[in-house]
């Protein structure tokens, strides 16, 4: 549970040329959240500001995973991406900061996106195209950004890379079929092919409810969890709607194959417009499934201990992962 007073509340907005009485609550601040979200009026715009609450003991490292992707969702914003992105304050900074005795607040703002969540009713082709547009479009850009794979320009930074992803969920997962699930998994993913047109920074949670529809705007926001990884994660997990759905795949036995072609056909035509995708990446679609059905299980894990059958079904999934052969 996040706690803010409302002294350093009024600290924090101030540093944001803000005024705390105006501040409209508008989500977040519970166990589960990463953060707080508030609202307000800055000039004829509408502002985000979210604050985060860094623990002291590895203040370090996330202060400096937050640095690296606000700089990078920054840029992206800049090159003309619809996303809710992070933006300099009245005092050219992206993050502000204040330190308390037990943890740091960290916090930037945002230009408000007003839209909604997409519904049943916008999954159409003309959605899909869209959404594989904005996710290509990401990937374009990552390919020129001018940090790869962990290796700043001004030295050397381990921070948000795929291999550390795997080190937290694997240390997290408490089930030991599954957790050889994830050494294996690791080993397969470390023969990838490392490149610049198949490996970036993404987005690395782009599903549905990361997704605003604003006045026909395809918007994607929420990069908390951007990180150094293959591609084709972004694209694989783009379908995780379905697969908690209409199609299975996730924690039962797909049922719907020909929705789950559909949706990739017309995903992948938008995707190319902006990015190329080779077939040998594509051809590991199945791979980057499972480790996104590894990664929800874990997550998942205290919820599955109570529901048996969830869990049985769960690790079916991911102990005998069906192949998908989509894109032959």
């Amino acid at each position: 549970m996040i706690k803010i007073s409302k002294q350093m509340l009024d600290r924090m907005t101030k540093k944001f040329g803000a005024d705390v009485d105006s501040l409209v609550f508008v989500g977040g601040g519970k166990e589960e959240s990463d953060g707080i979200l508030y609202s307000y009026s800055s000039g004829s715009k509408e502002m985000v500001l979210k604050i985060l609450s860094i623990p002291k003991e590895n203040a370090d490292t996330a202060f400096e995973e937050m640095e690296e992707r606000t700089r990078f969702v920054n840029y992206l914003g800049r090159q003309g991406m619809d996303i809710a992105y992070p933006v300099k304050n009245k005092n050219n900074n992206i993050i502000e900061t204040i330190e308390t005795e037990e943890y740091i607040l960290a916090a930037y703002e945002m230009n408000r996106v007003y839209g909604n969540i997409p519904q049943a009713h916008d999954f159409s082709k003309n959605f899909y195209i869209r959404y594989g547009k904005i996710i290509g479009k990401l990937h374009q850009l990552s390919k020129i950004y001018p940090k790869w794979k962990g290796n700043a320009p001004d030295g050397d930074s381990k921070v948000l890379h795929w291999s550390d992803e795997w080190k937290f969920f694997y240390s997290w997962c408490q089930d030991s079929e599954v957790k050889r699930a994830w050494q294996n998994i690791k080993a397969e993913l470390s023969s990838l092919p490392v490149t610049r047109d198949t490996f970036g920074f993404i987005h690395n949670d782009p599903h549905v409810e990361n997704i605003m529809i604003e006045k026909g705007r395809v918007v994607l926001i929420d990069f908390d969890v951007a990180n150094f990884h293959w591609f084709m994660n972004d694209i694989a997990i783009a379908s995780q709607f379905l697969m908690f759905s209409t199609t299975g795949g996730m924690g039962a036995p797909f049922k719907d194959m020909d929705k789950l072609k559909s949706f990739y056909m017309h995903f992948m035509n938008g995707y190319e417009t902006e990015n190329h995708m080779d077939a040998i990446s594509l051809d590991k679609l199945e791979l980057f499934i499972n480790y996104r059905r590894l990664l929800m299980y874990t997550i998942s894990q205290h919820w599955l201990e109570s529901n048996p059958e969830q869990k049985k079904s769960w690790k079916q999934m991911i102990l005998n992962s069906p192949s998908l052969h989509l894109f032959n």
